[in-house]
């Protein structure tokens, strides 16, 4: 019985699944390529006709293994925006063209050579740009992650440090991160943070619990109108809590959703500044021996807005004293 050569077979797996034949692999370990195909075929890792025959070569094998920021963000990304369809051995992700250099993110990170498309679309003044790349593979990979074609149940990874980069990559497909300008009871006008996210109720309910852990918000998931599509918002400064905890520190994310987290901390500033030059109109209006009611109405603020102010300085304001004083006066 002729002798087995000692081969590293898994060293070979790994050069056949990067593209290489039996041909250009057998001179590396001084064999015949026959020797090397069949340590392929008893591993199952032969390449069918139409792989052979495909042109794009890439990291088939991207999603085996999720366990890297990289892995966890593309995974919910597609969770969002990917589409594979049964049956199909393609995968689809279809973005403005105004985002066009993402899709060439993830076009790297597979080390793909497939070309980016380009399509008008009456939804999108821009058009829409688009990379498909075909892998049964990969396909059957992502089928078992839950990226399946209106019906996507995929889950976080199992490793807690990359839960909030599969989040990330979901809120940068289907989610909205913005600065929303909202109407308080008091009638006032304010600028403030909303992150919100739609998707499947699963989907959505997972989430939920996880933003209810992380910034401690009772986030409540919704449905539309529209049969299916469920959201969740978060608003104010737990928008902010949420967006500082997917997005700071991130190597890969939606350049335009990270410039938005980044504002944040502008708008903060510039509110702290506003603040500071109100509380010294406010102060220099009472040195002129106004009351805080009658600050107020110069400055288009209630009483009590004003009294707020200047307990935040540390400054002391005997409202109760002052209403009931000017109470006894108009009595008198």
């Amino acid at each position: 019985m002729p002798r087995r050569l000692e081969l590293d077979d898994d060293r070979i797996i790994e050069l056949y699944r990067s593209g290489k034949s039996p041909r250009e692999i057998a001179p590396l370990f001084g064999c015949d390529k026959s020797v090397i195909f069949n340590r392929v075929k008893s591993a199952g890792a032969v390449r069918s006709v139409s792989d052979w025959r495909r042109r794009d070569r890439f990291n088939e094998h991207f999603f085996d293994e999720i366990d890297t920021e990289e892995k966890a963000y593309w995974l919910g990304f597609l969770l969002a925006d990917g589409c594979v369809r049964t049956g199909s051995k393609s995968l689809q992700i279809n973005l403005n063209a105004g985002d066009r250099p993402h899709l060439e993110k993830f076009r790297d990170a597979i080390a793909s050579t497939a070309k980016i498309g380009f399509s008008s679309h009456p939804m999108s003044v821009d058009g829409i740009a688009s990379l498909t790349v075909t892998s049964k593979s990969m396909t059957d990979r992502l089928r078992e992650l839950g990226i399946i074609a209106n019906a996507k149940r995929c889950v976080p990874p199992s490793v807690p440090s990359l839960v909030r980069h599969f989040w990330r990559g979901c809120i940068d497909g289907d989610g909205t991160l913005t600065i929303s300008r909202c109407r308080r009871k008091c009638g006032w006008e304010v600028n403030q943070p909303v992150l919100s996210l739609v998707g499947t109720q699963e989907t959505i309910e997972m989430f939920s619990r996880y933003a209810n852990t992380v910034c401690g918000t009772a986030a409540i998931a919704r449905k539309r109108p529209a049969a299916n599509i469920w959201i969740v918002q978060i608003h104010g400064p737990l928008a902010k809590k949420m967006a500082d905890h997917l997005w700071s520190g991130a190597t890969i994310c939606l350049d335009r959703k990270q410039d938005i987290q980044r504002s944040f901390e502008v708008t903060r500033d510039r509110k702290g500044e506003s603040r500071q030059a109100m509380l010294d109109r406010i102060l220099a209006l009472q040195a002129t021996g106004l009351t805080q009611r009658q600050v107020g109405i110069q400055l288009g603020m209630t009483e009590d807005a004003v009294g707020l102010r200047l307990r935040r300085a540390g400054i002391k304001t005997p409202r109760i004293y002052a209403r009931g004083d000017e109470w006894r006066n108009a009595r008198n």
